[in-house]
């Protein structure tokens, strides 16, 4: 499996027999991460400015957060050493002394930057689950790590503290009312945080929840009475210029669908009475819709097969038609 670090060419694999993460970049390998664990990593998650990376799954229920660490490579040459300004003495010994040490001096302070080496290294095991980790989301804006598991348990880390860095645990099946048969897991299945609000949405067969960055859960929702539309990426819209004046957030679904919903009366005077409105449904996938980028106007989608779909507003799919005639 493949996952890409936000702002860098790097990107990171995993699923080897020796349990091991590899990052890579422009075909090279970088690094090999051994995480000690008991069975292979299910999901990995970088922050959104490539800082940290979050290891998680396994029986072992433990979320590993390693922290990019930057090193300059320098090289040491004569051509570096300025010349002395220091006035030497009368004993010819001593004058010898001083140019030497002074030459030496000089090479380890002015040396040639050569190249920067960055790498991953450990930062911080977080304990507070107690099922294997199936979700994780970075938040690096908001200094947050939100992580869910199996038995349906999300948890919301200050990434600022390597240990007892939980803030607050919630259970993610609070307040679903089910129509019929209750889904066969209640375990969190995606993760996704506002980089606006910090308002973070949860996931799990086709019910979305709504969080604030408190742990007040704001709205809970059925996006669908089929299984076949269970939720299974999704990512937020940004507004104008990267403000929250359009709060929508896009999903894909295992048929292939793709939702895009507004969230009303989200402010702190009407939260009361929230909600969601499907402002548009896209078909054209025919397996389930694996990964999304979204911008303010545009949305690539892929799928499980490997197909790729671009979508955009009215407006610019007909200033792409005027464009193509000329």
């Amino acid at each position: 499996m493949l996952q890409v670090v936000t702002n860098s060419i790097k990107w990171v694999t995993w699923g080897y027999e020796d349990y091991t993460v590899r990052v890579w970049e422009n075909d090279k390998l970088l690094q090999i991460i051994d995480r000690g664990a008991w069975d292979q990593i299910q999901h990995v998650a970088t922050s959104n400015d490539g800082k940290y990376l979050a290891l998680a799954g396994g029986r072992d229920c433990v979320l590993s957060i390693y922290r990019l660490r930057m090193r300059n490579m320098w090289r040491q040459t004569e051509e570096n050493a300025e010349e002395s300004t220091l006035t030497p003495t009368t004993t010819k010994k001593k004058k010898r002394g001083l140019t030497l040490g002074l030459t030496a001096l000089r090479l380890i302070a002015q040396p040639q930057l050569m190249a920067r080496k960055d790498s991953f290294e450990w930062w911080s095991n977080l304990l507070g689950h107690h099922a294997p980790v199936t979700a994780v989301h970075i938040s690096s804006r908001w200094s947050i790590i939100a992580s869910g598991d199996q038995s349906g348990k999300l948890c919301v880390w200050d990434l600022n503290k390597r240990f007892n860095a939980v803030v607050w645990q919630r259970d993610s099946s609070l307040g679903l009312h089910y129509q019929g048969d209750e889904p066969p897991s209640r375990g969190v299945n995606l993760i996704v945080i506002n980089a606006v609000t910090g308002d973070i949405v949860t996931c799990f067969s086709t019910w979305l929840n709504l969080w604030t960055i408190n742990g007040d859960l704001i709205l809970a929702h059925n996006t669908s009475n089929s299984p076949a539309q269970q939720i299974t990426c999704a990512s937020w819209m940004p507004g104008p210029d990267q403000t929250d004046e359009i709060y929508a957030l896009v999903t894909g679904h295992r048929d292939g669908t793709i939702k895009v919903w507004r969230f009303n009366h989200l402010d702190k005077e009407q939260r009361p009475n929230p909600n969601m409105t499907l402002l548009a449904q896209l078909q054209q996938h025919r397996s389930a819709v694996t990964s999304m980028y979204v911008s303010e106007r545009r949305i690539l989608s892929g799928d499980h097969v490997g197909q790729i779909y671009a979508w955009m507003t009215k407006e610019d799919a007909e200033d792409y038609a005027k464009k193509k005639k000329l």
